[in-house]
């Protein structure tokens, strides 16, 4: 029943265009009369057509979720989310769904938590305050140098509060930057194995859970190489997992 409001709120009040989709309407009516199916069936061709339509694919997931591809309709989620970030509908989606996954899933450790809260603030906000601090920087330095000619010993106290900053911004900004180029998937299979090499056959190295995230360092033709955040890595098919970033 929620998932069901939802769809039909956001469908009717996101999607205006039918034109750009016309099979769309024909998806919603599958989906209300409970025709999954066929609701699959059409999204899913919509979702070939329109595969950067963050609608289509919220709604593709809602209709997987019924179906019991809980890992593939999270896949379709949070593509649609980094698609669309301020997608409301699509973070209520993923935070029920993974509670219902990973039930037993640990609370992060605080130092965690507030890394990754200070790091919600965005690549850009990180990248002014290291360019501000750099800035407050250099500007007193010559300041206090060159105009009031004071020598280091005495520069007033606040000054150095600016390196804390700066290197706190530092930090932000490198890592922010690297994951910027990271390539996500989530696993939308259940018990997938990883290989030691790009083939069915391969000595099986881990199992990774439906619905995880993964991230994808290379790929060899329908084969994926990919590192779990614990730093195990692996081959795993094309068809296992779905690319939400990158690629």
């Amino acid at each position: 029943m929620w998932l069901s409001l939802i769809f039909l709120f956001f469908v009717q009040t996101t999607f205006a265009q039918p034109t750009e989709a016309p099979n769309f309407l024909e998806g919603i009516k599958a989906y209300e009369a409970k025709e999954f199916d066929q609701a699959q069936k059409i999204l899913s061709q919509l979702a070939a057509q329109f595969p950067e339509n963050s609608v289509v694919l919220y709604n593709l997931g809602l209709t997987e979720y019924q179906l019991g591809n809980f890992g593939l309709a999270l896949g379709l989620w949070r593509k649609a989310r980094s698609l669309e970030p301020g997608l409301e509908e699509a973070e209520a989606a993923i935070a029920f769904t993974e509670e219902r996954l990973f039930p037993d899933a640990t609370e992060p450790p605080v130092y965690l938590s507030l890394f990754r809260s200070m790091a919600s603030i965005g690549f850009l906000a990180w990248l002014f305050i290291l360019c501000g601090s750099l800035f407050a920087l250099g500007w007193f330095a010559i300041e206090f140098t060159y105009k009031k000619h004071l020598p280091f010993q005495q520069w007033p106290g606040w000054y150095y509060s600016f390196a804390p900053v700066l290197l706190i911004a530092l930090l932000f900004t490198v890592s922010l930057a690297i994951s910027e180029n990271q390539n996500l998937a989530t696993v939308v299979v259940p018990d997938l194995q990883t290989k030691t090499t790009p083939a069915a056959d391969a000595p099986t190295l881990s199992e990774l859970d439906e619905g995880q995230v993964v991230s994808v360092e290379s790929r060899s033709g329908d084969w994926f190489r990919i590192r779990t955040e614990r730093g195990r890595k692996g081959w795993v098919p094309q068809k296992s997992i779905l690319m939400f970033k990158g690629f």
